[in-house]
């Protein structure tokens, strides 16, 4: 028995470490605490109410109840924040194997010249395409990945604002309407909001993205492709 190890397979473990060993605990750490607080918040706030409500004092029974209702917008902020966070992570992630990937096979199949597109993503779509014959467009779960690559962009560059880029998108999923408190008054604006739906749903869609990849490039470079779970290391005859 010997050890063979496979540098392109041990990546999509890897990838897949990220998100279920770094990324997913982090996340579901964040939601719990988030939720304690928004708790904590509103039990002290309830207190605050029920002294004036004793005392008949209508005033500051009204501002405790102002009070409340400002936590919970704070409080869908909060969990809007871990979303982008999540969100963030999971591109950066994502960008990094990509070029990890296609490193791999530099030098068997280098890197010729410049490749095209206005943006990262559209110059790795070019370079996967003429320097391996892979289009990652034709993977289903593209559109969704393309989708939160933009939404990524939103939230890094533009506060979170969709962008003309993400606007022109068919449908889409993590656009949404909030109210955002300004003074006194509310006012209603649109905004990236990547829910806890959202981010299982991105870790699904992801993984099997990327295991299609690694197979596709283990073909590439070897003429075959692996059968059964994908593994960077195993013991063989």
């Amino acid at each position: 028995m010997r050890l063979r190890f496979d540098p392109l397979a041990w990546e999509y473990e890897e990838f897949k470490m990220q998100l279920d060993q770094v990324l997913v605990p982090f996340h579901e750490a964040a939601i719990i605490e988030l939720q304690k607080i928004h708790s904590e918040k509103e039990e002290a706030l309830r207190e605050a109410m029920s002294e004036p409500a004793k005392l008949g004092d209508e005033g500051e029974w009204q501002l405790q109840r102002d009070y409340q209702r400002l936590e919970g917008q704070i409080a869908k902020e909060r969990e809007r924040l871990s979303g982008w966070l999540a969100l963030v992570y999971l591109v950066i992630i994502l960008d990094l194997k990509l070029e990890k990937l296609k490193s791999l096979l530099d030098e068997s199949r280098p890197p010729t010249g410049k490749y095209q597109g206005k943006s990262q993503l559209e110059r790795t779509i070019d370079e996967y395409q003429k320097r391996f014959d892979i289009h990652l467009e034709s993977h289903p779960n593209f559109p969704f990945i393309r989708e939160l690559v933009l939404a990524r962009n939103a939230v890094v560059h533009n506060a979170g604002k969709p962008t003309n880029d993400y606007l022109k998108l068919p449908n889409p999923r993590f656009l949404d309407k909030i109210e955002k408190v300004e003074f006194v008054h509310l006012t209603e604006l649109h905004l990236i909001v990547f829910s806890n739906q959202h981010f299982k749903e991105s870790l699904r869609h992801l993984e099997e993205f990327m295991d299609w990849l690694v197979r596709a490039l283990i073909y590439v470079r070897s003429g075959h492709r692996p059968v059964g779970p994908l593994r960077g290391s195993q013991f063989v005859p």
